[in-house]
Formats: structure tokens, sequence, C-alpha cells
């Protein structure tokens, strides 16, 4: 009776521990990087290796790069979409002009443009907040929960 008392007492503290243990947390590797005010990790690629993209002092984003925060399950795509709210609507085409960007798309006072292929976006984002025409501007980001299938 005692042997089997002893048997089940570190049963129940070894599942105790485990269960204490065990986290759903998946680890998140890359260069960290920030966008839209949140900190993302860029997913290294066969042509970076992770360590490679983490010792590199200015993190770039590019056209389908893949981010990912803690928080996500899935990570995101880098389509080359800027989301920009401007002080004056107007203003619009001069200002994606002024920085290569197409027209693609209007709701009330937010518009999206778009980058062309191989721009840096984070340097993008960054003169584009900086312009007095713009109230406010992030980078789009597509996760692939939001993708119909």
């Amino acid at each position: 009776m005692k042997r089997i008392s002893l048997a089940l007492l570190a049963l129940i503290s070894g599942a105790s521990w485990a269960a204490a243990d065990f986290s759903l947390e998946k680890p998140v590797n890359g260069a960290a990087l920030e966008v839209n005010g949140q900190t993302f990790y860029k997913q290294s690629s066969d042509k970076v290796s992770a360590r490679m993209a983490r010792s590199l002092s200015l993190p770039t984003l590019q056209i389908g790069d893949q981010i990912q925060s803690e928080q996500d399950l899935q990570p995101a795509v880098v389509n080359g979409g800027l989301l920009v709210k401007l002080s004056d609507p107007s203003q619009v085409h001069a200002l994606a002009s002024a920085y290569g960007l197409k027209f693609k798309f209007r709701t009330d006072d937010i518009f999206l443009l778009q980058a062309a292929q191989g721009t840096e976006l984070l340097q993008l984002l960054e003169k584009v907040q900086a312009d007095s025409r713009v109230k406010q501007a992030q980078l789009e980001l597509v996760r692939s929960d939001a993708v119909p299938q």
C-alpha cells in the first residue's frame, strides 16, 4: 500500500511539473524590427541565415518578406501596401508621385498606395510618415488566416 502511495505521489508531482513547464508559445526567430509601432521578427529566408540577419545593423523589409510578432500564430506577409491618411486628401496623387507609389484604393479618408517591387519599405515608410501632408501612415500586412482559401 505504501509502495502504491509513493508511486502515485511521484506520478502526480511529475504530472504537475510537466503541466507547469508546458507552453503553447512557439519560438519566434529572425531579426527584430519595428513595424507600425509593434515589434516583429523577420522570418529568415533561404538566402539569408537567421544568424546573419540578426547581425545586420539595419533590418530591411521588402515585398514578400514574412514577419511575425510573439503574439501571432502565423507570420504576416509584407505586400508593399501603405495605408495613408492625409491632411488634405486632394494631395494623394502628388504624394504618390513624390515617393514612386501607385494609387490603388480609397475608403473615406484612408488611401492604399502600392510600393514598387524591390523598394526598401521601412525607409519608405519613415519618409512618408515625416511628410507634412501625412497625418498617419502604416504598412499593410496580410495574414494568411485573413486570406480566403
